[in-house]
């Protein structure tokens, strides 16, 4: 795989910097944005090629899982091989917010 050059994306305006990190999501590559615990390198979870250049950048096997954010419920059913009844519920209490659940990824 071909190295990718990462374009920088000045902070100075927070908006402008949101709006650009979504475009090079969009465009199938890979942005580095700070959370709450450090940083984290994301892409789009749905595109196969942008979430095989997470896992080389990180050097992982794709057999290792990789944390997914999402915006919300629904976005589980795409993801989860299954959803317990107790998950749904927490989701629909906690949800958006620092709530963390873990489940079986779908194959592929």
């Amino acid at each position: 795989m071909s190295e990718e050059i990462p374009t920088l994306i000045p902070a100075e305006d927070a908006d402008t910097a949101r709006d650009r990190v979504v475009e090079v999501l969009r465009d199938g590559g890979m942005a580095v944005i700070p959370t709450d615990a450090g940083y984290a390198i994301v892409a789009d979870a749905f595109n196969q090629p942008a979430t095989r250049k997470v896992f080389a950048v990180k050097r992982q096997r794709r057999q290792a899982p990789l944390s997914v954010l999402i915006r919300s419920p629904r976005q589980v059913g795409g993801l989860a091989a299954e959803i317990p009844e107790a998950a749904e519920r927490l989701m629909a209490s906690y949800w958006p917010g620092p709530l963390t659940l873990i489940f079986r990824a779908q194959e592929g």
